[in-house]
């Protein structure tokens, strides 16, 4: 995954959208798991 070295360059909405994402569903697992 590319890393934003403060170039200028704005970072990628869809990028940041699928990492929120995937650690969400981490953490709900987790949370699952935990609770269960």
């Amino acid at each position: 995954m590319p890393r934003w070295d403060g170039d200028g360059e704005s970072p990628d909405v869809f990028s940041v959208f699928m990492m929120v994402s995937i650690w969400f569903s981490v953490f709900f697992l987790l949370f699952i798991i935990l609770e269960s």
